[in-house]
């Protein structure tokens, strides 16, 4: 193995020891179908809302972590009830 490769490898048992459990590990696209949003949704979300959840790093790969997601959805404003009258 090179030395890289022991890089991502142990980076890789270190980000499995350190899971939490129970915790999901998502993918852009699977972010995309837990929001019900496109993939381009998600990407525009990542670029224009700073308060949409930054992904974690796992060796090469970029996830979003689903409790984050899920706070982020929960504080989203809620639709008023109230109609103006017309």
């Amino acid at each position: 193995m090179t030395e890289l490769e022991l890089i991502r490898a142990a980076a890789h048992r270190a980000a499995r020891d350190a899971s939490i459990p129970g915790e999901r590990l998502l993918d852009v696209a699977e972010a995309a179908v837990k929001l019900g949003i496109s993939e381009s949704g998600v990407r525009r979300l990542m670029a224009e809302d700073p308060t949409f959840p930054l992904r974690r790093e796992l060796g090469e790969r970029r996830l979003f972590m689903a409790s984050e997601l899920d706070r982020w959805m929960q504080s989203l404003p809620v639709e008023s009830r109230i109609r103006k009258a017309s």
